[in-house]
């Protein structure tokens, strides 16, 4: 009879092991995956030469930000579909 309660208790606490192992495991699985994006963004966002040379790593982003503006309007312009109804100045 005392094996059994033994047995029991021993099954109980490895159960409540198991599902206490799978709950931590959920949670540090997001945590990963949150932490993993933060650091692919930090490397998206750095700057790619040494300090000397980041006025030409601003331009060429500057210039990205302008092209990609002009593309926008430009394909609203071009591109009835996109811009249905809209009032702005395209011809």
């Amino acid at each position: 009879m005392l094996i059994i309660i033994i047995h029991h208790k021993s099954q109980f606490v490895v159960t409540s092991f198991r599902l206490t192992n799978a709950k931590v495991n959920v949670i540090a699985s997001d945590l990963w995956k949150f932490q993993r994006y933060a650091l692919i963004e930090n490397f998206k966002n750095r700057l790619t030469l040494p300090p000397p040379l980041t006025f030409i790593n601003l331009t060429f982003i500057f210039l990205k930000y302008v092209y990609r503006k002009c593309y926008a309007k430009c394909k609203e312009c071009y591109h009835p579909e996109v811009r249905a109804g809209k009032k702005g100045m395209c011809p």
